[in-house]
């Protein structure tokens, strides 16, 4: 039996995953009232997939899609989120990215999501959010007491949200030894770490790291949930996201510079075709030679987890 997880000062809510601890009550900003509330911490690890990783899972997806097996109970389908995405395309774009067809296989490489984590390597996780325990409740009831709601939770509500990311050697956890000298230097991202802008004070990048230390000492963290998959899934999904509006933006360019062309040569022409530039909401199919998206501009402001 896998040895369970305990972090200090916390509780287990899903055993290895996610833990909770109570915190000083949240402050609302408008009303000043305070709200009795829950930290919430949210552990796992995956292995940075490669490009080539990506792009298969897309092919994969591309395939179940033009075939018609996609067509299965909502959620049940691995790969809703990329279908999802992939529904913003033409047709004949998704048959040539399930064919393997070189050119919009290579567009899609030149849209992956940024990273620092390197592919092929195993990293460990932790999302730390602040939530009101109402909101906690009312989110847990919403979705019927599901473990997984933990999943859109640290994404969708809550407050001082921040991560922390630490490369894994061979699934080892790196010696204090080796760290204290960057947290000394109250270092934020090094090779072997990363913590986002949102921590706050430094004290607390430091405690936790410290602390996962003193758990997985010279152990492993094969206990901890495996996301892999799903960390594929999501970066594919995003990946075909940043494609699609790539293609749109083009779109749009190619929309204002024919109505400059349009309205002939002169400085009315190209001012009322920068105006026409600037204007969002342009519809309409973007496909040369067939590939191209079927909608305009999807949002994807906000770059999600691809683990949520």
């Amino acid at each position: 039996m896998p040895k369970t997880i305990k972090l200090q000062g916390y509780e287990a809510v899903v055993p290895n995953h996610v833990y909770k601890r109570p915190i000083d009550p949240i402050e609302e900003p408008e009303s000043g009232k305070k709200y009795p509330s829950t930290q919430i911490l949210y552990l796992h690890r995956y292995k940075m997939p490669t490009d080539n990783e990506v792009v298969e899972v897309i092919q994969r997806a591309a395939s179940t899609l033009t075939s018609g097996r996609s067509s299965r109970r909502r959620g049940a389908d691995k790969f809703e989120s990329i279908d999802r995405a992939l529904g913003k395309l033409s047709e004949s774009y998704v048959e040539a990215i399930a064919r393997g067809e070189e050119r919009p296989l290579a567009h899609l490489r030149e849209h992956f999501p940024r990273s620092h984590c390197k592919p092929g390597v195993d990293y460990l996780r932790v999302h730390n959010v602040d939530v009101s325990n109402q909101s906690l409740d009312e989110a847990r009831e919403l979705r019927g007491g599901e473990p997984d709601f933990y999943d859109e939770l640290i994404n969708k509500i809550g407050v001082h949200r921040w991560e922390l990311i630490t490369r894994l050697d061979k699934l080892r956890f790196p010696s204090l030894s080796e760290l204290e000298g960057f947290l000394a230097r109250e270092v934020r991202s090094c090779d072997l770490f990363e913590a986002d802008r949102h921590y706050g004070d430094y004290g607390q990048v430091r405690a936790q790291i410290s602390e996962l230390s003193r758990v997985f000492g010279k152990g492993t963290v094969q206990q901890v949930q495996d996301t892999s998959e799903k960390y594929l899934l999501g970066r594919a999904a995003e990946t075909v996201k940043y494609l699609v509006y790539c293609l749109s933006e083009g779109e749009r360019r190619q929309q204002a510079g024919m109505r400059i062309i349009s309205l002939g040569p002169g400085g009315m022409g190209l001012m009322l075709g920068q105006l026409l530039g600037g204007m969002g909401g342009m519809q309409g199919s973007f496909d040369i030679d067939g590939l191209g998206t079927r909608e305009d501009t999807p949002d994807i402001s906000g770059e999600e987890d691809p683990n949520s």
